[in-house]
């Protein structure tokens, strides 16, 4: 048996393959369970704490076990089982009553949110069970070798996978069908997939000196990018005073691009600094200028708390809008921290790295843990926001975005809104229909946010159907966004064509155009060009412009909406 660097074995291959049979069988079970919508799939309070225990408890103690932390290992595994099921389950509650309302966003946030969590206890869990000196540089090697483990014993999967399609594929171009019809059974499937992850890790396992080198590779080019991402980011903030920043929030990507600019620096300065005393990556002058240039992305995080905050006023906070803040306060906390260790130890901050990196990561392991609970359920948070604002009177019941609370809160959502049903009553039928089917809308409910062109435009209830039949449509009225509707024939093929453009200049990225091909509506993007107004601001999109312009057609082969000094112009590269 091979020895790792740590000086611990790996479990023999029977064991792992033996938590790994269990695993499979045990998601096939919840699987078919599923199925046949039999116990424990109808009852989400026991499924999701089943489900969650069984993905991840299993992978957890493949990466952790060893020859001499079975025990210690087993007694850890136990109560960080009895949590996960315990935040599963609340998770689960939350999805009750079944079938009144999309669980996709619940399932996938906690997911998401529960991985995360797990990587991070995963690899204190390894600490503790190791048996041997702890320190800051032994978390780091948990966990890069649990990540790139991973990753590979994914690939490997996908690797198995892809020969199991081409050997049923072989065997079913001379007639037999046998493979084609047993591989991709569930029974089949479910295990073998499992048990081809766990191969791949056991095999990882023993290989832990290739994963280093590896890692090194991957350090190594890190290493490269490091000082230019700074210098990009120096140069982006000392850009801003001469742009101004309603450019940075023309469109919605703002925040999004400061809070990816921001991790990634971040996670670059730990990947190549390590624990900050180790090595020293860089000559004397390249980590001057990293010192020196470190404190640009406190700069990044307070601008992006600019744009996330942008709005709150108008449309209250959403789970989306908390999960941003979440992630926008750890960045924050872990570029103010830095900072802070380069004003006080100046050039020599990396050696504060693994004090600073450690509390945090604690921190955040617990707020993961407060915000998938009840003590901190972003759910009910933005509930209380989006009926606060209802009270206050910034929204009507007519414009209230029902389709968001029930689809997006949950149970929180689904009680408020059957509690404002039962106090309605039978009063406002039309109501009460918006109430029962937010997705759905007609011409007269958007007219009091959408102008039309001609003002007497009546939407076909096909394009209303397809405007409103996903969530995720970006001109449905649940989005919030107020557009000018253009009836129009852009193409010239006799048919009536039907151009969506939001009447705020930040919202010009969701301008469509609806063009009916084979009986169904097909999206596309109208792009629109940047003319500058007569004070030399690039924002040429107004609202006010629309009582003034007639909407023509310009260019061929498919026409440019022209408005005003705006053109529009369909981009058929892309489908919405």
């Amino acid at each position: 048996m091979k020895v790792n660097n740590q000086g611990a074995s790996p479990p023999p291959y029977i064991v792992l393959l033996t938590i790994a049979v269990i695993q499979g069988l045990a998601l096939l079970a919840l699987y078919q369970a599923y199925q046949y919508k039999v116990w424990p799939s109808q009852t989400p309070v026991f499924a999701y704490p089943l489900l969650a225990v069984t993905v991840l408890l299993p992978i957890g103690l493949q990466l952790a076990l060893t020859q001499t932390n079975v025990r210690l290992l087993v007694q850890l595994s136990i109560g960080c089982s009895i949590l996960i099921a315990l935040l599963a389950g609340y998770l689960g509650f939350q999805a009750t009553p079944i079938n009144a309302f999309k669980t996709d966003a619940l399932n996938v946030r906690g997911l998401l949110a529960g991985g995360v969590a797990s990587f991070i206890a995963l690899i204190f869990v390894q600490q503790l069970s190791s048996g041997t000196e702890r320190s800051y540089g032994q978390l780091l090697l948990f966990s890069w070798r649990n990540l790139l483990m991973g990753i590979f014993a994914a690939l490997f999967v996908g690797l198995f996978f892809l020969m199991l399609l081409l050997w049923s594929a072989l065997f079913a171009q001379i007639g037999i069908e046998i493979f084609k019809d047993v591989f991709f059974e569930a029974w089949f499937l479910i295990p073998t997939l499992t048990i081809a992850f766990s191969v791949g890790l056991a095999v990882f396992k023993e290989l832990t000196g290739i994963i280093d080198q590896i890692w090194r590779l991957v350090r190594a080019l890190i290493r490269l990018l490091l000082p230019l991402i700074l210098t990009v980011s120096v140069l982006f903030s000392a850009s801003l005073p001469f742009t101004g920043l309603d450019v940075l929030w023309a469109t919605n990507l703002g925040t999004a691009l400061l809070l990816a600019i921001a991790f990634v620096v971040l996670f670059y300065l730990n990947i190549v600094y390590q624990d900050g005393v180790s090595d020293h990556p860089y000559p004397e002058l390249i980590h001057r200028w990293i010192t020196v240039s470190l404190p640009v992305v406190v700069i990044l995080s307070l601008l992006s708390l600019v744009g996330l905050f942008a709005r709150l006023d108008q449309y209250g906070w959403t789970v989306a809008r908390f999960w941003a803040g979440f992630i926008w306060a750890f960045l924050t906390l872990f570029s103010v921290s830095y900072t802070w260790m380069v004003w006080k130890l100046r050039w020599r901050w990396p050696e504060g790295l693994s004090v600073c990196n450690t509390r945090i990561a604690v921190l955040m392991l617990a707020g993961l843990v407060l915000v998938n609970s009840p003590l901190l359920d972003f759910r009910k948070l933005s509930l209380a926001s989006q009926m606060a604002r209802l009270e206050r009177g910034d929204v009507t019941l007519y414009t209230f975005d029902f389709f968001y609370v029930r689809q997006e809160l949950a149970r929180p959502g689904y009680l408020a809104i059957e509690q404002l049903k039962a106090s309605l009553g039978d009063d406002d039928a039309e109501l009460l229909a918006k109430i029962e089917s937010p997705a759905r809308i007609t011409n007269s409910s958007a007219s009091a946010s959408w102008v039309y062109h001609p003002s007497d435009l009546v939407l076909p209830e096909t394009l209303v159907d397809a405007i409103t039949g996903s969530s995720l449509s970006p001109l449905s009225p649940e989005q919030r966004v107020s557009v000018f509707v253009v009836k129009i024939d852009m193409n010239e093929d006799g048919r009536s064509d039907y151009a969506f453009i939001p009447l705020e200049e930040r919202e010009l990225w969701r301008a469509a155009v609806y063009t009916e091909r084979s009986g169904a509506w097909h999206p596309k993007p109208l792009v629109a060009n940047q003319v500058l107004n007569e004070n030399g601001d690039p924002r040429a999109w107004t609202a006010e412009r629309i009582d003034d312009s007639v909407p023509r057609l310009r260019d061929a082969p498919f026409k440019d909406l022209v408005i005003g000094e705006t053109v529009f112009r369909a981009n058929f590269e892309i489908d919405r």
